[in-house]
């Protein structure tokens, strides 16, 4: 839906590391807060009827701004801070893959990128040389089908064939050396159709973590539509962006236990990448994700999590624009300032964090040349 009623051709919706980081801290601030008594069955309900509430607030609140003309605010934000900001993101996907490159296990919770750094740092003694194998295997796949079959899927040729020869590996070992999405239970993938519980009492306590998990969202498509839309040279609508982002989430509110959707860097960039021309892409990607869990899930789970690292990893060039971080650099020390805080804020604190540092400090330098004469 999100594809469908938005204006950018590449723009992939879906939960982000962001929104899902501020959706969980959320959630348990609330049990903490007020309902400190609950346990076991109870718990769960009250988890899911608060999710669906901050989801279908989210919903209205995206519906709303994109009515009363978001973009005009939004246009306040500097190309610095988006710039930044995605090179922080490049950062934190190279930094979050390098761990499945080398079969480490991957730091759990949210810490910052300065820290996984660290931790991988001084994790490297645990490398497992097999996962390792199967990134460079991955990564020579890539490099070959992209020069001698470029109008092939050629991400999905990578993917079966390390995942036919992790498969081959197991079966020699008799031991699962190399890590794959079989780590990962599905679960039951069939949607349950709900009804969000509309309390009164409840709305008060959820509405202010959801209207800043809902700016979160629209900033995340904002500058995520922007600066693909600078490379493909796309006219935008930010405004029907938030519109498409809103209905989605209004949509997802009456789904149980759904996340909310966010605009995702990774998948975006993989998105214009890989030539896709309209938004059918992220509609057609949808549909065969849902026919894949159905039916395709034991071949899925085959998967090797290096081969999906090194996929990843391949996007990160489609996010960097080192013409226009040169421009930004030179342009003005303000510019240069912004985009420099924007990108240590990332490193050191949250990618939500950061942004939001980057948008004030950015705000802060329009209204201080505004008030000079």
């Amino acid at each position: 839906f999100t594809a469908l009623l938005g204006s950018s051709r590449h723009l992939v919706s879906g939960p982000s590391t962001g929104v899902a980081i501020l959706i969980q801290t959320s959630i348990s601030d609330i049990l903490y807060t007020y309902f400190n008594q609950a346990s076991g069955a109870e718990k769960e309900i009250l988890t899911l009827q608060i999710l669906g509430q901050i989801v279908l607030i989210m919903g209205a609140i995206q519906i709303a701004a994109a009515f009363f003309n978001v973009s005009k605010l939004l246009q306040f934000v500097s190309r610095p801070v988006i710039l930044g900001y995605f090179a922080g993101i490049v950062v934190a996907i190279i930094v979050a893959q390098l761990f499945y490159f080398f079969g480490i296990p991957s730091i759990q919770g949210d810490q910052p990128i300065l820290t996984k750094g660290v931790l991988f740092f001084f994790a490297l003694p645990n490398i497992n040389w097999a996962s390792a194998a199967i990134v460079l295997i991955g990564t020579l796949f890539l490099v070959l089908f992209k020069k001698k079959l470029p109008n092939w899927p050629h991400a999905l040729l990578m993917l079966v064939l390390t995942s036919v020869i992790v498969y081959a590996f197991h079966l020699w070992y008799r031991e699962p050396l190399i890590p794959t999405l079989s780590q990962f239970p599905l679960g039951n993938p069939i949607p349950i159709l709900t009804f969000p519980l509309f309390d009164l009492s409840l709305l008060n306590k959820v509405f202010p973590s959801a209207v800043a998990i809902a700016f979160l969202a629209i900033l995340e498509v904002f500058s995520i539509s922007r600066h693909i839309a600078a490379l493909s040279s796309q006219k935008l609508s930010v405004n029907q962006d938030v519109f498409g982002l809103g209905v989605g989430n209004a949509i997802l509110a009456f789904l149980s236990g759904a996340m909310p959707a966010s605009g995702s860097a990774s998948r975006s960039s993989l998105n214009y990448r890989l030539h896709a021309k309209t938004c059918i892409a992220a509609i057609l990607s949808g549909l065969f994700v849902a026919l894949i869990l159905f039916f395709c899930w034991p071949l899925v789970q085959l998967i090797p999590l290096a081969a999906l690292a090194a996929l990843l990893i391949s996007t990160v060039p489609a996010l960097m624009n080192f013409q226009e971080i040169k421009l930004s650099l030179k342009a003005t020390r303000e510019d240069a300032w912004v985009f420099f805080l924007t990108f240590v804020s990332c490193l050191i604190f949250s990618l939500d964090i950061a942004f939001f540092i980057g948008i004030v400090v950015s705000f802060g330098n329009f209204l201080r040349k505004c008030s000079t004469p």
